[in-house]
């Protein structure tokens, strides 16, 4: 498969402006939205050598090569390392976060939408696919909002989704960057379907992480601890990330073949907006 020609934010959306060469923003302004201001850099430090960061994104390729797309719009997409990392699919990064847009634009891509997904207010049924990578946890009314991106969507497009797995692992990290919830995939399936879509896969990620994740958070909630993106997703020692990498591979070879992973730290979904 190639890349589809590039996604035209003018004619997505009759209320996205050209700002200045490759940069759009939403006539109506960017709402605020539920996420440290400076995570942006925090992840453009240390994506490629985090395990977290390299794991997700070995599995996301793994699943685009499995269920492709063309095209794509990362919704919430940071610094855009993402977007550049699917060389398979044209995508077009959406961020609110003015420091996440300034990383991208240093990195060459083009073109971004400076906004929220609702500030953008795309036309129905006009959006191939859409990805949302740890972003649903970010936003309090997520029904309503699976449902707005449900009409935006194409028929036949989809949805790719990544989540943050089991409240039972809740800490002090997730008040500290923003987060509303965490999922099970049983879940994250009934809220789907109630927004209309069907489901093609569903499953998990960091299937290791969940038992040390939960001692270790529940040692730091005991000590009142809020850790940082950073922190969470990058040991300060290497040697455990790489070792981490390592039994974690396996899981890449699973969504390659489209079997599930039983249970780990996130849930993994792609759903479909049925044809008529």
């Amino acid at each position: 498969m190639t890349k589809g020609s590039p996604l035209s934010p003018g004619q997505l959306s009759d209320r996205l402006v050209e700002i200045r060469s490759g940069v759009w923003h939403p006539q109506s302004g960017v709402a605020e939205v539920s996420y440290p201001a400076d995570s942006h850099s925090q992840q453009a430090d240390h994506q490629d050598s985090s395990f977290w960061y390299q794991h997700r994104l070995g599995c996301l390729q793994a699943l685009f090569g499995r269920f492709p797309t063309s095209q794509l719009l990362d919704v919430g997409g940071s610094n855009g390392k993402l977007a550049k990392a699917l060389p398979e699919t044209e995508v077009l990064l959406l961020e609110p976060g003015a420091q996440g847009v300034a990383i991208a634009e240093s990195l060459g891509l083009q073109p971004i939408i400076h906004a929220d997904f609702q500030s953008a207010v795309f036309k129905p049924d006009v959006l191939p696919a859409v990805g949302l990578f740890d972003v649903l946890e970010h936003i309090e009314g997520d029904e309503a909002f699976l449902a707005s991106v449900f009409e935006s969507l194409k028929p036949g497009g989809r949805l790719y989704l990544t989540v943050p797995a089991y409240m039972a692992l809740w800490s002090p990290f997730d008040e500290a960057v923003g987060h509303f919830r965490r999922y099970t995939t049983g879940e994250l399936r009934r809220k789907l379907e109630r927004a209309g879509f069907v489901m093609v896969y569903r499953g998990y990620l960091f299937s290791l992480l969940p038992l040390p994740m939960w001692l270790v958070r529940k040692l730091r909630g005991m000590r009142g601890q809020a850790k940082n993106d950073v922190a969470d997703h990058a040991p300060a020692n290497r040697g455990v990330g790489k070792l981490i990498s390592v039994l974690l591979r396996p899981e890449q070879a699973w969504i390659r073949r489209g079997w599930r992973v039983p249970f780990g730290s996130s849930c993994v979904v792609v759903a479909q907006k049925p044809m008529p």
